[in-house]
């Protein structure tokens, strides 16, 4: 019996063995959950309903460990992710940039909808640490939207990537109308309260 799967696979075209392989990695890929920790660039960690990773592991999740932050349900989020839950396109201008900045991105209500969060409070996270606590009636809000590009550009690591958090002046608590202030780029991390 073995003898004739050999000669059946030997008479395949190599083009032909090679999508029957690929389509059984994928099918056998496909049924194991996904940890969605190499390809993250946000993740939802704290009161959120639809987990797709694993809990906060200290070695593994270094940067969180990094910032004193760890959790036990989080939904994390790839480039691709964020922009399949919806591109809307806001325009902004503060008085201390140098120009208005086309941005493109989900809105954070979306993100938040998406990872199944249940809280009253979101604190929206920079890669440095610096973090805005907002109701979750003004992250709920259409014209907040976490960014993935400007310009028609990716936001970048290095740049105010991987995500920004923009709004119109004014629409966060307490935020310096003539500033950006609030405003957190860089962002890595969303935690719901």
């Amino acid at each position: 019996m073995g003898e004739k799967q050999r000669s059946w696979a030997a008479g395949l075209p190599g083009a032909v063995l090679g999508v029957l392989l690929f389509l059984a990695i994928g099918a056998g890929a496909s049924a194991a959950a996904p940890d969605k920790r190499g390809d993250a660039v946000v993740t939802v960690t704290g009161s959120v309903t639809r987990p797709n990773r694993p809990p906060f592991e200290s070695f593994q999740d270094g940067y969180f460990a990094h910032l004193n932050l760890s959790f036990d349900r989080a939904h994390a989020f790839s480039r691709d992710d964020l922009r399949r839950l919806g591109m809307h396109r806001i325009v902004l201008r503060y008085p201390n940039w140098p120009k208005a900045i086309v941005f493109r991105g989900p809105t954070l209500g979306e993100v938040l909808a998406a990872a199944g969060a249940t809280g009253r409070s979101v604190t929206v996270r920079a890669l440095d640490g610096y973090g805005v606590q907002i109701p979750a009636e003004v992250a709920a809000r259409s014209d907040v939207i976490l960014a993935v590009e400007a310009d028609g550009q990716r936001l970048g690591l290095g740049g105010r990537g991987p995500a920004w958090l923009v709004c119109p002046k004014g629409t966060l608590p307490d935020q310096d109308p003539d500033t950006d202030s609030g405003l957190v780029w860089a962002v890595f991390h969303i935690a719901v309260e």
